[in-house]
């Protein structure tokens, strides 16, 4: 039986939980994030859903002159 199906009462909340436990796992890592960027438009509904989420804002500084198109 896979791990989503021992989730009862099923709940979407839970599902999540489960994905990403299993997918960090696989990993071998304690922890699980997501980058996706558009993600950011939606930190209110994913907070609702995952009130432990936690959501870090990075700044990235565009005066590093490594990267100028000549």
């Amino acid at each position: 039986m896979s791990e989503l199906q021992k989730i009862t009462p099923f709940h979407v909340d839970a599902a999540i939980r489960c994905f990403y436990r299993l997918y960090a796992a696989q990993l071998g890592k304690e922890r699980w994030g997501d980058k996706t960027p558009s993600y950011g438009r939606h930190m209110r509904a994913i907070e609702q859903v995952l009130p432990e989420a936690c959501f870090i804002h990075i700044i990235r500084d565009g005066r590093d002159g490594r990267f100028v198109a000549s």
